[in-house]
């Protein structure tokens, strides 16, 4: 069972989560990347418990659970300047997801810093339209998977295009690593739901449009470059059937020492979990100052494993 990892006497909190709210009651099938509507869109809203993993990290395992806790400082600590990260931190991101998977290769993709709260960010932006840009990156308080299995392949042809075919004929994924900034998360924490129970059928694709008309003259070179691919097919998940069906773990207190790993794709169809659902959350015990993160997204392969 999947709460067997932990203790019995392990913390629960509850929180209600935002679930895939059918289009036939208002629910939404796309939407804007980086725009105020983004953050709008309506939900199901489930109450669920969330079972704190703290005292049982090592029981998690990407392959299993579908995440992983570890322990190990980044030589960056604030996270503001954008060659710094990308000539320091995402070397130590790549070799820290390749000595924890075994991979052979791995290859950053890029990142986000989120150091305003979902709360903050719509009070800022309540007098601004759907359509407007988002000002600045906050928490995400939605349950999803950053892609599909098919929006994963579309990310892999994005960025590896020369390589990609080649690539996919042998196991690779999609791996983030998401650490705190500054400081021990106390609000706003993440949550991620045990991959093993949530069947496949209740995944429901997403598609997150990336190209808005006139934007390409108003973006930088940094912006433009996250705006200027293709739309991609990403996951939500339709309400459980049953009550406390979903598995959803998080861990307390999280140091910028630490950070998580979670899988958003395995090509590998059978024996591992494939993908993994998260949000942010709220809890009656939130306190202190906004949650600060970072979040690494990572192409991981292991060249000498086959997809079955």
């Amino acid at each position: 069972m999947p709460h067997a990892e932990v203790d019995a006497q392990s913390h629960v909190v509850r929180s209600t989560l935002n679930y895939f709210l059918d289009p036939a009651k208002g629910g939404y099938k796309d939407f804007w990347f980086g725009t105020v509507g983004e953050k709008r869109r309506p939900f199901e809203y489930v109450e669920v418990p969330i079972t704190d993993i703290r005292g049982s990290e090592d029981e998690f395992h990407l392959d299993k659970q579908g995440f992983q806790h570890v322990r190990e400082p980044a030589t960056e600590k604030e996270f503001v300047d954008l060659e710094t990260i990308k000539n320091v931190y995402y070397p130590e991101c790549a070799e820290l997801v390749k000595r924890m998977t075994g991979a052979s290769r791995v290859h950053v993709m890029g990142h986000v810093c989120r150091r305003q709260s979902w709360d903050e960010f719509r009070e800022r932006t309540k007098e601004m339209e759907d359509m407007d840009r988002t000002p600045v990156p906050t928490t995400a308080r939605y349950i999803h998977v950053d892609y599909s299995y098919d929006g994963a392949r579309t990310r892999l042809d994005f960025y590896l295009p020369r390589e990609a075919e080649k690539l996919s004929k042998t196991r690779w994924a999609i791996i983030n690593l998401w650490r705190p900034i500054g400081n021990t998360v106390t609000r706003e924490n993440l949550t991620m739901c045990d991959a093993r129970s949530v069947d496949d059928s209740e995944l429901r694709p997403v598609i997150a449009r990336f190209r808005r008309p006139g934007d390409e003259e108003n973006l930088n070179p940094v912006t433009r470059a996250a705006y200027n691919r293709n739309d991609v097919e990403t996951w939500s998940v339709a309400p459980p059937s049953r009550k406390d069906q979903h598995k959803w773990y998080y861990c307390s207190k999280l140091e910028p020492e630490e950070a998580l790993l979670i899988k958003i794709y395995d090509s590998k169809k059978t024996g591992v979990a494939r993908r993994t659902l998260h949000t942010a959350f709220v809890c009656d015990e939130d306190y202190g100052p906004p949650r600060e993160s970072v979040e690494v997204r990572t192409l991981v392969f292991w060249e000498d494993q086959d997809n079955e």
